[in-house]
C-alpha cells in the first residue's frame, strides 16, 4: 500500500556543480591565455604557492614565473591578471 500524498517525501537532485578547474580556465581563456585545463591549475596552484612561501615577493615576480610557462602569445596583461585571479 502507497503512503498517503501528505507523508509523501519530495525527493530534489542535488545541484551540479561544475569542475573549479574548468572554471579557473574559462576565466584565463577570458584573458586571452589558453592551454590545457589542468596546466592552467597547475600554474595557478604553483603561483599561489610561491606567494605564500615568499619565493615571489611581489607580484611582478608572479608574472615573470608565469610570462616563463604560458604559452607563447600570452599578453602582459593577461599574465598580470592571472596572477590577480590566483593570488
Amino acid at each position: 500500500m502507497l503512503p498517503h500524498p501528505s507523508q509523501q517525501r519530495s525527493i530534489f537532485a542535488a545541484p551540479a556543480y561544475a569542475d573549479p578547474d574548468t572554471d579557473f580556465a574559462n576565466q584565463l581563456h577570458s584573458y586571452g591565455i589558453y592551454g590545457p585545463r589542468d596546466t592552467n591549475a597547475w600554474f595557478g596552484k604553483i603561483t599561489c604557492q610561491r606567494l605564500n612561501n615568499h619565493l615571489d615577493t611581489d607580484a611582478y615576480k608572479s608574472a615573470d614565473f608565469l610570462a616563463k610557462n604560458l604559452p607563447k602569445g600570452s599578453t602582459s596583461e593577461g599574465t598580470f591578471r592571472c596572477v590577480l585571479t590566483v593570488s
